[in-house]
């Protein structure tokens, strides 16, 4: 496992034996608590902020004793590297784990200016402003009564206009990316409703060019006047 720096005085004989060197620090145990500190730091991290993250990769490098590092240099780049990985890792994770009103925002703020309209927030507590009743959500996504739809969702962001107007935008996060499809087929169904409710009026176009997306946990409506594109606007608010 080589040895560190040299502490030897001139009164100290040099060793000629296998033994431990006089003066000598063992590497081993320099580099055994960085490894244990870098690997730790790492794993915490992956938990805090990341807890679904695989973290295999650094317990398999932990666990390898296969490549003996023996000079103090190659440390400090073994453990810059760890260091690097983790960082990636965890800004991988923060971009996935972006909450719905994030994802919201970037949305409305490219549809800016929208018509006049309220905004929910699935975080609100009843009583206030951006609160969305259970039978309010059930009347716009279903047919009034209780959907089983709304057990899959974690968080939702949604805007309606307050105008007899096919303008929307709804971002749902849910539980689990499987769950996405059923998501995704309330909002199709909400999109057909309102495509016979506008049919042969002057926003049937606008509502031809909707757009429902999904990606991971998320669900995206957007329902725009706007020339862009619906959905590069949707794929774009999930990088």
């Amino acid at each position: 496992f080589g040895w560190d720096r040299w502490i030897r005085t001139i009164e100290m004989p040099e060793s000629k034996s296998g033994a431990l060197p006089l003066g000598y620090i063992p590497l081993f145990t320099t580099l055994e608590l960085y490894h244990k500190y870098i690997f730790m730091s790492i794993v915490f991290s992956q938990i805090i902020f990341c807890p679904s993250y695989p973290i295999f990769f650094c317990i398999s490098f932990y666990s390898s004793n296969s490549v003996m590092i023996k000079q103090e240099n190659i440390l400090k780049k073994y453990i810059c590297f760890l260091l690097i990985i983790s960082f990636l890792f965890l800004a991988s994770c923060s971009a996935k784990s972006a909450s719905a009103s994030e994802i919201f925002y970037t949305v409305y703020e490219k549809l800016s200016p929208v018509s006049y309209g309220e905004i929910y927030f699935s975080n609100q507590d009843k009583g206030t402003k951006h609160y969305m009743s259970s039978a309010l959500f059930s009347t716009v996504y279903g047919d009034g009564v209780p959907l089983a739809e709304a057990d899959l969702i974690e968080e939702y962001a949604i805007y309606l206009s307050s105008f007899a107007l096919p303008c929307e935008i709804a971002v749902f996060k849910c539980y689990s990316p499987s769950d996405t499809p059923k998501i995704e087929q309330m909002c199709i169904r909400r999109l057909d409703f309102l495509k016979k409710h506008f049919k042969n009026t002057e926003y049937e176009n606008i509502l031809d060019t909707a757009s429902v997306i999904s990606s991971g946990k998320y669900v995206i409506m957007i329902i725009s006047d706007t020339s862009e594109s619906l959905s590069e606007i949707s794929k774009s608010a999930l990088n």
